[in-house]
């Protein structure tokens, strides 16, 4: 069509063709359009963020890693050019083995991270879990450690048997990397491992308390779930390892190499767990203004309730302010229990006694003396 116009005119060309001639102008300028070559350059970003991430990324947090380099976008745009690249992060398998053998006689704590706050520093909650790694030589047991603020991996081992070992060597590691003060909060399911006498005289002798899940709740313990799916989706994916000492190595790469320090974490506002350790003084000032995020989602619902109740803290000052003034309040709040009377007008009255019965100055505007006397003149 381009071609013609020098032999007819455009509108004959147009309606022959049956395209509009707006159309036909945008495709001439689609090639030199800014916002076609914002995506070139968009589309050049994206895909050595892709492979960096280990294939493991999507659209948000490559969207998030862009805007990091300093390539402002939205997650939209970036999904679209995705699709255009053919560029998909890693699925997750469906079938998950279990490890957890619960019925035992052992004694078993109680879920003292339900009562707990979130934390406001590293090294306060630590959570435990075993999972298996299917390999072509069979099952690898892994038992891992979760610090519950900065989500980072603090220890971890694996080995062929569900033994107690399991937990206590990735105890041992994760304790002799990190020195905890005493107070720490260890938390896991009812596995027999975790309430052995050996794994609790352990903790015990580290001044660590054990908590552990309620039966048959694996919400309590979601932070580990959630891990152990990010591993196995992002570490193996559909990638069957030949022996268990090759997945062992696989294991290393991903904790240590790249989800402890580069991984970017939607919990922790897209940084990886190692950043938001060192940048810890100031993210959990933050979080102790309750503005960031909440590590546990009951805990969560905890702080809206708790800040739905700021609503009432007019009448719970009103109550704290007329406390003292109970027994000469009774005759009045007496007579107006007795009437027909709404609850607003209740109130409505009874501030207007306190009104009446404060002591004014010559404007009529009440002073600092809080002395009541219903029923009694003033001098």
């Amino acid at each position: 069509m381009q071609k013609m116009t020098k032999d007819y005119c455009l509108t004959e060309l147009a309606e022959a063709l049956e395209v509009s001639r707006s159309g036909f102008h945008a495709h001439r300028h689609k090639d030199r359009g800014s916002r076609r070559q914002r995506d070139k350059q968009l589309l050049a970003a994206i895909h050595p963020v892709f492979l960096e991430s280990r294939r493991t990324y999507g659209s948000p947090r490559i969207t998030w890693a862009l805007r990091k380099a300093g390539e402002p976008c939205g997650k939209n745009r970036v999904a679209r050019l995705m699709r255009e690249l053919g560029l998909r992060a890693k699925q997750k398998r469906r079938f998950r083995p279990q490890t957890t053998d619960s019925a035992h006689r052992l004694p078993v704590a109680d879920n003292w991270l339900a009562r707990m706050p979130a934390p406001d520093r590293p090294n306060q909650i630590w959570i435990g879990d075993i999972t298996s790694i299917l390999t072509a030589e069979g099952w690898l047991s892994l038992s891992a450690i979760l610090d519950g603020g900065s989500r980072r991996c603090v220890g971890w081992h694996a080995e062929d048997s569900l033994s107690t070992s399991l937990v206590t060597r990735a105890w041992k590691k994760a304790w002799k990397s990190r020195r905890p003060d005493p107070g720490l909060l260890h938390h896991s399911d009812r596995g027999v491992q975790y309430a052995s006498g050996e794994f609790n005289a352990l903790l015990h002798s580290c001044g660590a308390v054990a908590s552990m899940s309620r039966k048959g709740q694996c919400y309590d313990n979601a932070m580990m779930e959630s891990f152990w799916a990010t591993l196995k989706t992002e570490c193996f994916g559909s990638f069957l390892p030949k022996t268990k000492q090759e997945a062992k190595i696989m294991i290393f790469d991903y904790i240590e190499c790249f989800y402890n320090r580069r991984r970017l974490h939607s919990g922790l506002h897209y940084q990886s767990p190692l950043d938001f350790e060192n940048n810890a003084s100031s993210l959990f000032h933050v979080a102790k203004a309750g503005i960031s995020n909440l590590s546990f989602p009951a805990l969560r619902k905890a702080a809206i309730r708790k800040h739905r109740k700021l609503r009432k803290l007019p009448v719970i000052l009103l109550a704290s302010w007329i406390r003292p003034h109970v027994a000469s309040m009774r005759p009045l709040v007496t007579r107006l229990w007795r009437r027909p009377r709404t609850p607003s007008m209740c109130s409505l009255i009874v501030l207007e006694s306190f009104r009446k019965g404060a002591k004014q100055d010559r404007c009529g505007r009440p002073t600092g003396d809080k002395s009541f006397a219903l029923g009694h003149s003033h001098g």
